[in-house]
């Protein structure tokens, strides 16, 4: 049985890892020179770096967090269901800012579409 206090902060850490991922995907990375590529985006070594660091900081968290509670030593397994926790945080953030970015980019394309066809008409 998983304890419920760890349960919570594990819960709370994985939501601002998804949430650190998605604030990244927006972030104007041009203001910061030599961070951005032609299309504005972030390099992508420095993006993996950012996505592996932001695992590793909520790894930390949690740790620190179970020592702070005075807990026993954890289980390996209960490290390992805590990065993969992590794991798909992070990957879950970046999914959905790629999914809004297209959605977002189709809803775009079909107003243009829509403008030229009233000019075609008008």
């Amino acid at each position: 049985m998983t304890d419920p206090l760890v349960f919570v902060l594990n819960t709370i850490v994985y939501v601002c890892v998804l949430t650190l991922n998605v604030a990244a995907h927006w972030f104007p990375w041009p203001v910061i020179p030599g961070t951005s590529d032609e299309r504005g985006r972030l390099r992508r070594v420095l993006a993996y770096a950012y996505g592996v660091g932001s695992i590793f900081l909520g790894f930390v968290v949690i740790a620190w967090a179970w020592v702070l509670l005075g807990r026993e030593f954890a289980s390996v397994w209960a490290m390992v269901r805590a990065l993969a926790g992590l794991i798909w945080s992070a990957g879950i953030g970046t999914v959905c800012a790629y999914l809004i970015d297209g959605l977002r980019e189709r809803q775009a394309l079909r107003e243009d579409l829509r403008d030229y066809e009233q000019a075609l008409e008008g």
